[in-house]
């Protein structure tokens, strides 16, 4: 059994408009960037794609895994897509499933997410790095330095367990 998915995600605007980011590289001298309509919304990846597939052993035992990848993304704060700290990356993760059906209601499975412990993010935002000061833990008298900040995504993981079809004929 297989299947795959893809997703092409058109999440633009739809007007132009000026927002306050004085973060943003390209912002003007009063911190103003101007979006275009046309331009991406930050936090959404165009596309998506999915691959999931399992192989039947016997007819107890299953074996099967995803792939599920994400292109790249603007960060919170580049509604222009115009800053120079570019864009978040995109990545894909695998994940790998052993399945034991002991009856029809009842099996038992074993998972590992993110089975080659990629390091990926999965979103963005630039902001002030106010952590960046020499000499001192926190830099109370500026704005801090333009940073972009991005947010880990799962590390491998372990999972086992068992599930049970309440709703399955009796008998079965």
């Amino acid at each position: 059994e297989w299947q795959a998915n893809y997703s092409y995600v058109s999440a633009i605007y739809g007007a132009p408009f000026e927002e306050q980011s004085a973060v943003n590289s390209s912002a003007d001298a009063n911190g103003v960037i101007h979006v275009r309509s046309g331009d991406r919304i930050p936090g959404v990846p165009r596309d998506l794609f999915n691959l999931s597939g399992e192989y039947h052993l016997t007819d107890q035992w299953s074996f099967g895994g995803n792939v599920r990848a994400y292109s790249s993304q603007y960060a919170v704060g580049d509604e222009n897509n115009q800053d120079r700290h570019g864009m978040v990356l995109g990545y894909a993760v695998v994940a790998l499933d052993l399945h034991y059906r002991a009856t029809k209601r009842l099996a038992f499975f074993v998972r590992i997410d993110n089975a080659f412990n990629r390091r990926y993010f999965v979103n963005g935002q630039l902001s002030n790095n106010v952590f960046d000061t020499p000499n001192r833990l926190i830099d109370v008298t500026g704005p801090g330095t333009p940073t972009l900040f991005v947010a880990p995504g799962a590390p491998r993981a372990y999972l086992v367990g068992l599930s049970y079809d309440f709703g399955a004929a009796k008998g079965d």
